[in-house]
C-alpha cells in the first residue's frame, strides 16, 4: 500500500490518496462527502461504463487505426502480385499477367517487401517517448498522414525510380512504427484499471482483420481458390483477442491477482501456439484442413496475448508504457528480419523433416519465453514508474509516495508471482 499526497497550488489543499496496484483512494474525504457518495448513487465516483463512453469512443477510433496501419503495411503484398510479370503461377489468369506492368525478378520484389520493417524498426521507441512527452494524438495524426502521402506517391515512384520506390516504403514503415507505442501510451493514461484489458484489447484487434489473411498467404492464387481457409487463422485471432479482455477482466473483478491473470493467458499463448505448431508439422498433404484447423488454433491462441504481456505494459508502468512497448516491439521486429533468414538456411531442400525442424524450434523459443515471463512477470505499478517528488510540477498537481516497509514483498506475493 501507498500513501499518495497530492498538492493543489490553486488552492493550497493537500488531499491524501492510498495506492493499491496503482488504483487511488481518498484515504480522508469529508464527512459531507462520505455521506452523500454512501447515501446517493448520483454522487457516487465510480467510472462511467458503458459502450458509448468516452473511452469507448477512443478505442473504436483506435480499432480504426490499427486497421489502416496495418492496410498501409500489407498493401504491396498484395498489389506486387499483380505488379509484376511472373509474380504468378502458371495457371492463374492471363489477364492478369498481361496487365503487369513492372519486370521484377524475386530477389527485388523481396528487397521492396522487407523494406517498410527497416523503418519500421526506427521509431518504436522514439515514438513511445513522444507520444509522452507531446501526446499521442498528436503522434498518431502525423504518423498516419504522413503513411498514407508517402503510399499516395508509391505509384509515381514505382514508374519513375525504384530507388525512390524503396525510400518510400522505408519511411511508411518509420512513420507508421510510432503509432503503436503511441496507442500504448494513451492507454497508460486513459485505462481504468478493471476495464485495462478489455479496452486494449478491443482497439489492438483491428490489425487481426480476416480481410488481410490473403495478402499475408506465400501463394497468392492459393489464397484466391481457397479464401476462406486462408482466413481462417485470422478469424481465431481477431475473435480471441476481442474478447480475452473482457474475460480477463472479470477474473480480475473477481480476485485473481493481476499478475496471476497475466501469466495464465501468456502460458496458454505460448504453450498454445508451440503445440499447434509441431502438430502441424506431422500433417500431411491430403489432410490439409487438420493443418488448417492447427493453425486456426495458432491464431487462436495468439491472441490470448493482450491479456498477457500487451497489457502487462500499462499494469507495470503506465507513464512509460510507450517507450517499454516499443522497445519490446523493437526486438519482435528483429525476429520478423532475421527468422526469415534462419528459417531459408534451415530449409535448404525443403523437406518435412526440415519444416518439423523449424516448427520444433519455434516451439522452444515459446517454452524459453514462458519461462521467463512466468518467473519474472509483475502486476502491481513498479516503484521506478511512479513519478518521485518535487518541490514544483509543471502541471496543477504533484505528488509524492510513501513506500510503507515490506510492501514490494507483500505486492510480490500478492500478484502471484
Amino acid at each position: 500500500m501507498k500513501e499518495l499526497r497530492v498538492n493543489n497550488e490553486d488552492n493550497d489543499n493537500e488531499k491524501t490518496f492510498l495506492l493499491v496496484n496503482g488504483d487511488s483512494q481518498d484515504s480522508n474525504p469529508s464527512k459531507e462527502e462520505d455521506s452523500e457518495s454512501r447515501e446517493s448513487p448520483e454522487h457516487s465516483t465510480a467510472i462511467p461504463s458503458g459502450a458509448t463512453s468516452k473511452r469507448w469512443q477512443v478505442a473504436y477510433l483506435m480499432f480504426f487505426g490499427c486497421f489502416f496501419q496495418y492496410a498501409l503495411r500489407v498493401d504491396l503484398s498484395v498489389a506486387i502480385v499483380c505488379m509484376c510479370n511472373g509474380s504468378l503461377e502458371s495457371n492463374t489468369s492471363n489477364s492478369i499477367q498481361n496487365k503487369a506492368e513492372f519486370d521484377w525478378g524475386e530477389s527485388t520484389k523481396s528487397t521492396l517487401l522487407s523494406a517498410y520493417f527497416y523503418g519500421y524498426l526506427v521509431l518504436q521507441v522514439p515514438g513511445g517517448w513522444l507520444a509522452g512527452k507531446y501526446g499521442a494524438t498528436r503522434v498518431i495524426s502525423f504518423s498516419m498522414a504522413l503513411s498514407a502521402l508517402c503510399t499516395v506517391l508509391l505509384p509515381v515512384a514505382a514508374r519513375n525510380s525504384i530507388v525512390a520506390f524503396y525510400a518510400l516504403r522505408v519511411l511508411i514503415g518509420l512513420f507508421t512504427g510510432a503509432i503503436f507505442p503511441a496507442f500504448q501510451s494513451l492507454w497508460g493514461r486513459w485505462a481504468p484499471t478493471e476495464e485495462r484489458t478489455k479496452l486494449a484489447g478491443f482497439s489492438y484487434s483491428g490489425e487481426y482483420d480476416p480481410r488481410f489473411a490473403r495478402a499475408e498467404a506465400k501463394e497468392p492464387f492459393i489464397a484466391a481458390q481457397d479464401g476462406l481457409l486462408s482466413a481462417i487463422p485470422s478469424v481465431c485471432q481477431f475473435a480471441s483477442s476481442i474478447t480475452v479482455g473482457s474475460l480477463a477482466d472479470f477474473m480480475r473483478g473477481r480476485g485473481i491477482p493481476t499478475g496471476m491473470v497475466r501469466k495464465m493467458f501468456q502460458f496458454a499463448t505460448f504453450v498454445g501456439r508451440g503445440l499447434c505448431l509441431v502438430a502441424a508439422g506431422y500433417v500431411t498433404h491430403d489432410k490439409r484442413y487438420v493443418a488448417v484447423a492447427l493453425l486456426g488454433g495458432s491464431g487462436l491462441f495468439a491472441g490470448l496475448q493482450q491479456a498477457g504481456y500487451v497489457a502487462n505494459f500499462i499494469d507495470i508502468a503506465p507513464r512509460f508504457t510507450g517507450v517499454m512497448y516499443g522497445f519490446g516491439n523493437s526486438m519482435a521486429t528483429l525476429s520478423g528480419i532475421v527468422s526469415p533468414i534462419v528459417v531459408g538456411a534451415v530449409t535448404t531442400e525443403n523437406t518435412r523433416t526440415e519444416w518439423q525442424t523449424v516448427f520444433f524450434v519455434c516451439a522452444g523459443l515459446s517454452i524459453m519465453a514462458v519461462i521467463v515471463f512466468v518467473c519474472f512477470a509483475k502486476g502491481h505499478v513498479q516503484e521506478w514508474a511512479i513519478e518521485p517528488p518535487s518541490g514544483s510540477c509543471d502541471g496543477d498537481l504533484y505528488y509524492s509516495v510513501v513506500v510503507e516497509p515490506g510492501e514490494r514483498e507483500d505486492n510480490d506475493k500478492t500478484e502471484g508471482s
